[in-house]
């Protein structure tokens, strides 16, 4: 890993920009200037990477435990998208299950009617206010929810978490170049030299995009939106009297 600060992005802007730390060019842009465009510009690169290498580049993976009574769960802070959803027992959730389908909203009566489960396979889920939305309720807290899900970029910071970058490939030079632009528009100087390095760079990662896995090949997915209750849960209601 190479992993990077505001700090050592913020001196290879300035040397990228030739600019003498003693002139008062260098004064000109403050270390926090810098670092707002350099956040703006470390956003877009997380943009551009993701369509260029789509989600498995980002991919991250996180670990909910069911709280018996509980329907809703807190999701990451840097969530930004789902890719999947699993679900197992235990501690280590060594039994694990298959994937777990969409609740619909037409069906939340009779889903919240239900108060025992055979299986944690028989959860359906929804997304809702960067919350995971469990159904029917679990009534037991020894189950293991695993999200699997795109993150969004969070901003850099000197003194708090996250404070480093990390710069697979090298694709930082695309937002130092980006950055630096900035920094020259901001003064008034040609930056056409540092737009053509930069332009380079997008080619660079669009070459490179298809060959992270040369054994991943395109494949069909089901989308189809379903109701999964009404297949599942209908046939276990009792009609009420």
């Amino acid at each position: 890993m190479n992993l990077l600060s505001l700090e050592m992005l913020e001196e290879k802007v300035r040397i990228t920009c030739d600019l003498d730390t003693n002139s008062g060019a260098a004064h000109a842009i403050s270390s926090d200037q810098i670092d707002i465009m350099m956040n703006e510009s470390l956003s877009e690169l997380h943009e551009m990477l993701f369509a260029a290498y789509g989600p498995e580049y980002f991919r991250s993976t996180v670990f909910i435990t069911t709280v018996s009574g509980t329907a809703e769960y807190d999701l990451p802070d840097d969530f930004m998208e789902l890719l999947c959803l699993g679900v197992g027992i235990g501690e280590s959730a060594s039994f694990f299950y298959g994937p777990l389908r969409q609740w619909q909203p037409l069906d939340v009566p009779g889903l919240q009617s239900i108060t025992s489960l055979g299986t944690p396979n028989e959860l359906l889920y929804r997304i809702q206010n960067n919350q995971l939305v469990l159904l029917p309720t679990p009534r037991v807290s020894t189950w293991h929810v695993q999200v699997d899900y795109i993150p969004c970029f969070i901003e850099l910071a000197r003194d708090a978490e996250p404070n480093t970058f990390d710069d697979v490939n090298g694709w930082a030079a695309w937002a130092v170049l980006d950055t630096a632009i900035k920094c020259l528009d901001k003064l008034g100087q040609d930056s056409n030299h540092l737009v053509r390095r930069q332009m380079r760079q997008v080619e660079r990662i669009n070459r490179l995009a298809g060959q992270r896995d040369l054994a991943n090949v395109p494949h069909m997915t089901d989308v189809q939106g379903g109701s999964e209750y009404r297949t599942r849960y209908r046939k276990r209601m009792v009609p009420s009297t």
